[in-house]
C-alpha cells in the first residue's frame, strides 16, 4: 500500500498565517478564487438548470472575469457547495509519484459548513451536487471581457485559455454521517489556489442568505471590501439578465425591457434587505441616475463587518 504524505508549501502556511490574523472576527471564512466569486456562471436559481451535457456559455463581468462552462448549468447549490468545502484547507497530498490537491473531511463536516442540518438525505443530495460539478469544465479566457466577448461572437475562441474540470474526484468510505470523505479537485483549482488571487470570503453571511439573487450579490461585494457601491448594470451582470432589451418566450410572445427592470429591481431590493438581515450590510440606499426611460440605479451600501482579506498565494507546486 502506498504512504500519503501531506505537504502545504511554507509560504503557503506564512500567507495562510497571515490571513487568519487578519480575519477581524469572521468565522470559518471561505478562501475562494476570486473569480468564482465575481461571475455569474452561477445562475440564480436550482430549479430548471439546464443539463445537458451539451451545454456551452460564456459568462463575462467586464474587468473581472470571463469563464466559459461547459457540461451542464450550474445554480445556487452548486456555488454554495463549493464555497463549503473552501471553508476548509487543502492540503497537496503525495500518493506514490504524483501529488493530489484534495481536501479531506466528513459529511458531517461538509454539512455543518454548509450550515445544513446533519441527515443523511442531506449527504445524498450534497453527493449529487459535487457529482454536478465533476461534470463541468471550465474554460476560463484570458484578456479584455470585451475583446473576448467580440472575438467569440466572431466565431473564434477569444484568445489565450485554459480548459480544466472543477472537481477532479469524489471518495467516501461510508454513508454515515461521520464517514470519511475526500473531494480531490481539478487544475483549474489547483492553479488558482497556488498561482492566483484567494478571496477570503464572509461564508457565514452566504450560508445565511435566503434570497438567489443576494447569493449571487454578496460574494462579489464581499470580494472588494473597499468599494461602496455598486452598479445596477453590473448586477444585472451577476445575474445574467439584460435590462434593455425585449425578451423573446415561447409561442412568439414577448418579454418587454420594462417588465424586466421591474422584477429585476425588486429582487434587487429584496437581496440588499436580505443582506442586511444575515449580518453582511449595516446600510444601503438607491440613486436614481439619467433621465427618461433610460434612468438606471446605483445601489450605495455600507459593510457591517471590519474590512476582510484578499490574498495570493504563490505557492510552488513541484519540488
Amino acid at each position: 500500500m502506498t504512504k500519503k504524505t501531506t505537504w502545504i508549501p511554507e509560504r503557503d502556511k506564512e500567507r495562510l498565517q497571515r490571513s487568519l490574523a487578519n480575519r477581524r472576527g469572521r468565522k470559518n471564512p471561505a478562501r475562494v478564487p476570486n473569480k468564482l466569486t465575481r461571475t455569474s456562471a452561477f445562475a440564480p436559481k436550482n430549479r430548471d438548470l439546464i443539463t445537458d451535457s451539451n451545454f456551452e456559455r460564456l459568462y463575462i463581468i467586464p474587468g473581472h472575469s470571463a469563464i466559459w462552462i461547459q457540461g451542464r448549468e450550474l445554480g445556487t447549490k452548486h456555488r454554495d457547495a463549493l464555497y463549503a468545502v473552501f471553508r476548509l484547507t487543502p492540503e497537496f497530498i503525495k500518493d506514490g509519484i504524483s501529488w493530489n490537491f484534495e481536501t479531506r473531511t466528513t459529511w458531517r463536516d461538509l454539512l455543518r459548513l454548509s450550515e445544513v442540518s446533519p441527515h443523511k438525505k442531506n449527504v445524498r443530495t450534497l453527493l449529487e451536487t459535487f457529482k454536478d460539478l465533476q461534470k463541468v469544465i471550465i474554460q476560463e479566457v484570458f484578456g479584455d471581457p470585451q475583446q473576448i466577448l467580440e472575438s467569440v461572437q466572431k466565431g473564434n475562441i477569444g484568445g489565450p485559455g485554459y480548459s480544466k474540470p472543477i472537481i477532479d474526484g469524489i471518495s467516501w468510505d461510508g454513508d454515515t454521517l461521520d464517514s470519511a470523505v475526500v473531494i480531490s479537485y481539478g487544475k483549474s483549482v489547483r492553479d488558482a489556489f497556488t498561482t492566483r488571487h484567494l478571496v477570503s470570503l464572509n461564508a457565514e453571511v452566504q450560508f445565511r442568505l435566503s434570497s438567489d439573487y443576494a447569493k449571487s450579490f454578496w460574494p462579489f461585494i464581499d470580494s472588494q471590501p473597499n468599494n461602496n457601491f455598486v452598479t445596477e448594470e453590473v448586477l444585472a451582470q451577476l445575474v445574467d439578465v439584460s435590462l434593455w432589451e425585449d425578451q423573446p418566450m415561447e409561442n412568439n410572445k414577448v418579454r418587454k425591457a420594462s417588465h424586466i427592470r421591474a422584477d429585476f429591481r425588486r429582487f434587487c431590493k429584496k437581496a440588499f434587505e436580505d443582506m442586511v438581515k444575515a449580518g453582511g450590510l449595516k446600510t444601503w440606499s438607491v440613486d436614481t441616475t439619467g433621465t427618461g426611460h433610460k434612468k438606471s440605479r446605483i445601489y450605495h451600501y455600507t459593510h457591517a463587518l471590519p474590512r476582510q482579506l484578499e490574498l495570493t498565494l504563490d505557492c510552488e507546486t513541484t519540488h
